[in-house]
């Protein structure tokens, strides 16, 4: 049953938490990156490469088309505004959120939150090429989009190999389940914290803010 797969990853994940703490989540999602890093890049990298093989044409991008799940048209502006959007927004991900929780004064917090930010910047690069990919090969409106980087490998000419991109893919992807849900956990563990378990603790004046060098 669906219900398992859920409540296996949360055991693992709380666990996790608990044992090791924000510091053990660190390391963990350092770890987790690198490996979905090349969970989606080696793949990309492979596909790229037999597409010039074969000497495919070159997809036409319609930035107008309609999108195949809603039936919306989006133009440039929305495109490009969506885009920005979800860049921004990667500045508040569990990801980065949780680095203001393992750095030892406010200046290592800034500059670990700009390493990761770029570095996450680096691992989204990859996801346009399976979108100019799936032009290529995937019939549109023929699967959802969110489904088009496990689908490539299957249709793609890889005999053998497109097995075994798929199952690094699929890898990746729990990979990243599982460090999202562990950084989320810690941000909702400190949020608890501060607000119902101990208030008072965080309840600083202006002259114990001045002594404050780390949170």
């Amino acid at each position: 049953p669906t219900w398992v797969g859920g409540l296996l990853v949360t055991v693992v994940v709380t666990l996790n938490v608990v044992a090791g703490g924000m510091r053990l989540v660190t390391l963990v999602q350092a770890v987790q990156y690198w490996f979905k890093l090349a969970a989606i890049a080696v793949p990309a990298v492979v596909l790229v490469a037999v597409w010039w093989a074969q000497g495919q044409p070159p997809p036409r991008l319609d930035l107008a088309t309609p999108m195949a799940d809603s039936g919306l048209a989006i133009g440039a502006y929305s495109t490009v505004s969506t885009l920005i959007a979800l860049c921004l927004g990667t500045m508040g991900l569990p990801h980065v959120i949780v680095r203001f929780y393992t750095n030892p004064d406010g200046r290592a917090a800034r500059r670990t939150t700009v390493a990761v930010i770029a570095l996450l910047g680096a691992f989204y690069l990859f996801a346009p090429v399976y979108a100019v990919l799936g032009r290529v090969y995937v019939e549109q409106g023929r699967v959802p989009a969110d489904a088009m980087m496990l689908l490539l490998p299957q249709v793609m000419p890889l005999g053998s190999a497109g097995n075994a991109l798929l199952a690094l893919l699929a890898a990746g992807a729990f990979a990243a389940f599982l460090s999202t849900a562990s950084g989320l956990a810690v941000a909702v563990t400190g949020a608890l914290d501060q607000d119902l378990v101990r208030p008072a603790l965080y309840r600083l004046t202006s002259g114990d803010i001045d002594g404050v060098h780390s949170f």
